[in-house]
């Protein structure tokens, strides 16, 4: 008897540890796929698996970036909450949210892809709907999100700068960027190097294809970059994170940006959605990934990430290579004889 009255001045005593639940953790709803999971409630949503996780603040509708977590050393990689939502229109989002839904499912963009877990956020303005969806692979150090956008009535929108980047660009406007943006992150430069690739086209004209130019992130500056992979280094650890645009080259898209990156000190923006100016448009996925060791650790999580696009099959891939680089589409040459020519020299080099 004494430890049951024990048990019930413990109840008693203490019923807002015991027995209460926060607000938040009664609105909670939580999604898993293998070892992918997303937990949200009307303020904040969480997307990881275990290898990387993201945190989002939602306000008016769209997410603010309060943390980013590699789940592999512990390390959180943010400096603080972001100061701007992203990603977000062209387009100043002045208006209040009147609903915002979310969910979450398993799907595949194509049939060759691997499963994934996406999370859509949807928020419905006066004027506009706003769709953030955000996508992880299961054992994958990836997180993607894009921006789908529904104009109801015309809207004045962000007037494109004719400035040029051709690389680096320093002593820009220390301003925020505010509109047309894909993420922001405050991040650590000091240490750091920031690595910007530039990949060519136009094979038969070049033979350098692939171009990384390095930069010192030391002093506190402003600067902005056109590419679409950027690699950010600790120069001690060789750790790192992966920015990767999913759209076409800088000078092949559609719609031209700016730039691609804008660096101001400790903040790390990244522009131009690419999303057009039909009433129902959706921006170019980006995706953030995490890496360790360096340049063939970056490497490797690169081709992970490729491959979820295109799950590997033994009985469908890799069963014969060839290369018409240099035959400027001259198909006639596709012969069978010129193929058993090409078999025939492939076996020579193993």
């Amino acid at each position: 008897m004494k430890w049951i009255r024990m048990v019930r001045w413990l109840l008693m005593a203490t019923p807002g540890t015991l027995l209460a639940q926060s607000p938040e953790a009664r609105t909670a709803s939580t999604f898993i796929f293998q070892d992918c999971k997303a937990r949200w409630t009307p303020q904040q949503l969480t997307l990881g698996n275990a290898l990387v996780q993201r945190q989002w603040r939602i306000e008016n509708g769209l997410l603010i970036n309060t943390s980013l977590k590699d789940n592999v050393t512990g390390k959180e990689q943010l400096l603080g909450a972001s100061p701007q939502p992203s990603p977000s229109p062209e387009f100043e989002v002045r208006e209040t949210c009147r609903k915002t839904t979310i969910t979450a499912d398993t799907g595949k963009a194509v049939v060759v892809e691997t499963t994934a877990l996406l999370v859509t956020i949807q928020s419905e303005y006066e004027s506009y709907t706003l769709t953030t969806h955000c996508k992880i692979f299961p054992q994958t150090p990836a997180v993607s999100t894009w921006l789908r956008i529904e104009q109801k009535t015309a809207l004045a929108t962000a007037v494109t700068s004719n400035e040029q980047v051709t690389g680096i660009e320093s002593g820009k406007s220390s301003q925020s960027v505010k509109t047309d943006l894909t993420d922001v992150l405050l991040l650590s430069h000091v240490h750091r190097q920031l690595l910007a690739v530039t990949l060519m086209d136009h094979t038969d004209d070049k033979d350098n294809l692939v171009q990384v130019n390095t930069y010192l992130m030391t002093n506190p500056s402003t600067n902005s970059w056109s590419s679409n992979l950027f690699f950010l280094e600790d120069q001690f650890t060789k750790e790192g994170l992966i920015f990767l645009k999913e759209a076409p080259l800088p000078y092949a898209r559609p719609v031209k940006s700016v730039a691609d990156l804008r660096q101001n000190a400790t903040q790390f923006a990244f522009t131009g959605l690419g999303a057009g100016a039909d009433s129902i448009r959706e921006s170019y996925p980006f995706t953030i990934l995490l890496y360790q060791n360096g340049k063939a650790g970056r490497t490797a999580v690169l081709q992970q990430y490729q491959r979820r696009f295109r799950t590997y099959d033994a009985a469908r891939d890799e069963l014969i290579w060839h290369s018409i680089w240099g035959d400027r589409n001259r198909d006639g040459r596709m012969t069978e004889g010129f193929l058993s020519k090409e078999m025939a020299l492939n076996r020579q080099v193993g």
